[in-house]
């Protein structure tokens, strides 16, 4: 189970992360749409999908050795940073604004685990997390109000900083 739901202010029979294949491929937006998306809603969640848009636009086509295949000197990969924006969507929208509980490939030992591909993951598999998540980031736009305090916040974080969930999308 990669995550488990404090169920607080959410009126889901589930927690997102147990849903099947076949829930996943729906529409979670309207599924758990709860409440009308206001127009500031909507605008950003339309601003969030062109970013991702151009993410996959970007990939399209390339093969699991060119995506996994270091660019820079640090070791850095195309796959890496797909699986990172993935572990970034999980964190902020799933973790933060709608307080479940997830797990992360990151260590103390190894801060940075997100950004590594091991050599039996695929590139495909990658791209499929990243949907995934995003499927997930939108259901927690679709219900949850922008000016909602997060439901969990970082010891280290001021106490200005991220004060709802607008500022989180923003």
């Amino acid at each position: 189970n990669a995550c488990s739901s404090s169920n607080a202010g959410r009126d889901r029979a589930r927690p997102l992360c147990l849903l099947t294949q076949a829930e996943r491929d729906t529409d979670l937006c309207s599924r758990w749409h709860t409440r009308l998306m206001d127009a500031e809603t909507v605008a950003l969640g339309r601003f969030l999908d062109a970013q991702r848009t151009n993410v996959f636009e970007i990939v399209l086509g390339l093969s699991d050795e060119a995506a996994k295949r270091p660019v820079l000197p640090s070791g850095w990969t195309i796959a890496g940073l797909v699986q990172h924006l993935a572990y970034v969507e999980r964190y902020w929208f799933r973790d933060i604004v709608a307080g479940e509980t997830c797990d992360y490939p990151w260590t103390k030992d190894d801060p940075d685990a997100d950004w590594h591909i091991a050599s039996d993951v695929s590139f495909d598999s990658v791209l499929a997390l990243y949907r995934t998540e995003i499927a997930r980031s939108k259901a927690v736009l679709a219900t949850v109000a922008l000016d909602t305090r997060p439901a969990r916040r970082e010891e280290r974080w001021e106490p200005e900083w991220a004060p709802d969930f607008r500022s989180v999308v923003l």
